[in-house]
């Protein structure tokens, strides 16, 4: 898990925020699959200028420095939220995003607001534990909260890392972001609620380490290289073998 400060552009990210009002616009529900958006013709364009954005952005040589593998953007799990005052459906308590993108893989999640966060509009708050947790334990939690939609309780918490945690509550300007994998335990920062905030998670995974819903599971949508978007190469070779 890290943090980023200034690690994109004020210009870029001024064309990620128009983007994503666009995006709003025209799907107005306050969290929005970009897959979801592009497999509408009507906001297929502005999916397809997200996937673009992601490319030209920062964010795939983030994702090399600190896996040493290349990435490829899961489509399918990067999603727009967009936090109103007083609705507590734009909140997400801890959860771990293993429990839906998947366990295997060298996923990464690269959070990025369009707005400031963690001073009056909510950011996101990390459980970082203070000495190792396997990930088996991690992955038995999530497994007992399922059925709660994988959302982790005290006692979730209270197994996974015993008392030795710390909260992380870090503060965003735009052009900040935060990357972690899909064991990280998170949730929408409860402290704030004092103004709205946009934010768009972009979900990457390692081209020699794809989770197994990519490589299964042919409608999920991945873009592995500039200017495609579609279902896993791998799925195109087994078509036509």
């Amino acid at each position: 898990m890290a943090g980023f400060r200034a690690a994109i552009p004020t210009e870029s990210i001024a064309t990620l925020s128009a983007l994503l009002d666009k995006a709003l616009a025209e799907a107005p529900r306050l969290k929005s699959s970009v897959a979801a958006l592009y497999r509408d013709p009507t906001t297929a364009i502005i999916a397809e200028g997200l996937v673009d954005w992601f490319w030209q952005s920062p964010i795939p040589s983030l994702y090399r420095e600190n896996t040493g593998d290349e990435p490829g953007l899961l489509v399918e799990f990067t999603t727009i939220q967009r936090h109103t005052p007083g609705r507590s459906e734009t909140r997400v308590s801890w959860h771990v995003d293993a429990n839906f993108i998947g366990a295997s893989g060298t996923q990464r999640v690269v959070w990025v607001p369009v707005d400031t966060v963690g001073r009056d509009a909510p950011g996101l708050e990390f459980a970082i534990p203070q000495k190792p947790v396997l990930k088996q334990t991690i992955s038995e939690q999530f497994t007992i909260a399922r059925p709660n939609g994988g959302v982790l309780t005290d006692q979730n918490l209270q197994e996974i890392f015993g008392d030795s945690y710390r909260s992380w509550r870090p503060v965003l300007e735009p052009g900040d972001c935060v990357m972690f994998d899909q064991w990280a335990v998170h949730r929408t920062d409860p402290q704030l609620d004092a103004a709205p905030r946009t934010a768009i998670e972009f979900r990457m995974y390692s081209l020699t380490d794809p989770p197994k819903r990519a490589l299964e599971e042919s409608n999920v949508l991945v873009s592995s290289a500039p200017g495609y978007v579609g279902p896993h190469p791998i799925h195109s070779a087994t078509a036509s073998a």
